[in-house]
C-alpha cells in the first residue's frame, strides 16, 4: 500500500512539473515570421523595409531614400532632421551599432542569431527581440495582419507558430 501511496504522489509530482513547463513556455513566440514595409509616412527616409525570421535567425534588408525628391538639395534642413531621427532610431533598433550622419549607409543589410518574435494579440504588439536587435511594432485594430512601427511605417505581418 505504501508503494501505490509513493508512486500516486511521484505521478501527481511529474504531472505538476509538466504542466508548470507547459504554462512557462511563451507562447507568444513564433517559428517563423516576415514583415514587409507596405507604406511609408513621408516624413522619414525609409524607402524599404523587410525582417525575415526563422527559427531564431533574423535577417534585416533596409534601404533609405538619401533624397525625399530628387529636386531637393539633400543639406536642406528638412532633410537633416528625417537624417537624425532615422540615425536615432536606427541605434534604438540595433544597440551595439554607433551608427552617425559621418557612417550612414543607405542600406543596411543585417544578420542575427538567437532571437525570438513574439506575437502578443491581447496587448496588440510584435516584439523582435536579441543580444543585437530590439523592434517593436503596433498591430493595426481591424487587421492583425497589419503592423506600424514608431516612425509610422505600415508593414504586413505573415507568421507560423
Amino acid at each position: 500500500m505504501k508503494n501505490i501511496a509513493k508512486f500516486i504522489g511521484f505521478v501527481g509530482i511529474c504531472c505538476v512539473t509538466v504542466v508548470m513547463t507547459g504554462c512557462s513556455i511563451n507562447k507568444n513566440e513564433v517559428k517563423s515570421a516576415q514583415i514587409t514595409s507596405v507604406l511609408n509616412n513621408k516624413e522619414t527616409l525609409q524607402e524599404n523595409a523587410l525582417y525575415h525570421f526563422d527559427n531564431g535567425k533574423l535577417e534585416v534588408n533596409l534601404t533609405f531614400s538619401p533624397f525625399e525628391n530628387p529636386n531637393t538639395n539633400p543639406s536642406d534642413s528638412e532633410y537633416d532632421k528625417k537624417l537624425e531621427e532615422t540615425i536615432k532610431n536606427l541605434n534604438k533598433e540595433f544597440p551595439n551599432d554607433t551608427i552617425k550622419k559621418e557612417n550612414f549607409n543607405n542600406k543596411v543589410e543585417k544578420s542575427f542569431k538567437n532571437v525570438t518574435v513574439s506575437v502578443d494579440n491581447e496587448k496588440k504588439k510584435v516584439t523582435i527581440s536579441g543580444k543585437d536587435i530590439t523592434k517593436e511594432f503596433t498591430m493595426s485594430e481591424s487587421n492583425e495582419n497589419r503592423l506600424t512601427d514608431d516612425l509610422g511605417n505600415e508593414y504586413e505581418l505573415t507568421y507560423s507558430k
